[in-house]
């Protein structure tokens, strides 16, 4: 029988394990979108990723609850820093649609043609793989922390090859 996870029916400890884990290695990003965001906004309480606590911390959507505008500066700022300038304009529009895919239609930053293109999109392939992948290696014993097992650089070409080859057949 499945539980709701509280206090009287904690997380596996696997699972806990595995989202620790998960949670350090986006530390970094996490921080510099804390950074873009604002504090402000950022520390909103709809925002599930910072409660450790949470099985579903990973997967839920850190973009929740950041306005339009913060997030089109959020996707102009990370096109530059990543020396893709000529690019803002689509990570900017790309920051909005990614809070919610479902409501670009309402999005005023899109044009006719990205609207277009965004109805023929079928992107449920990749969302749902790009989550499992945070959880199904170390169910495998993949384990890609050098700290915690020696084949660390292996097991990281094994995932990658893994993860490669779903989204080649997505």
């Amino acid at each position: 029988m499945s539980h709701a996870v509280d206090s009287t029916h904690p997380v596996d400890p696997s699972i806990a394990r595995m989202t620790e884990e998960a949670a350090k290695q986006k530390a970094v990003a996490t921080q510099e979108k804390r950074e873009l965001a604002g504090d402000a906004d950022y520390h909103d309480h709809k925002h599930l990723d910072n409660n450790v606590n949470n099985p579903n911390a990973l997967l839920e959507n850190p973009l929740q609850g950041i306005s339009h505008d913060r997030l089109e500066a959020m996707g102009r700022a990370f096109a530059r820093e990543k020396g893709l300038a000529e690019f803002e304009e689509e990570f900017a529009k790309g920051a909005q649609v990614a809070q919610d895919p479902l409501a670009f239609e309402s999005l005023m930053l899109l044009n006719d043609e990205d609207r277009n293109v965004l109805r023929r999109e079928v992107g449920m392939d990749e969302s749902v793989t790009n989550g499992a992948n945070l959880f199904w290696p170390e169910q495998f014993g993949l384990v890609t922390d050098p700290a915690r097992d020696p084949n660390a650089s292996t097991n990281q070409w094994v995932r990658a090859s893994r993860f490669s080859a779903l989204l080649v057949n997505a």
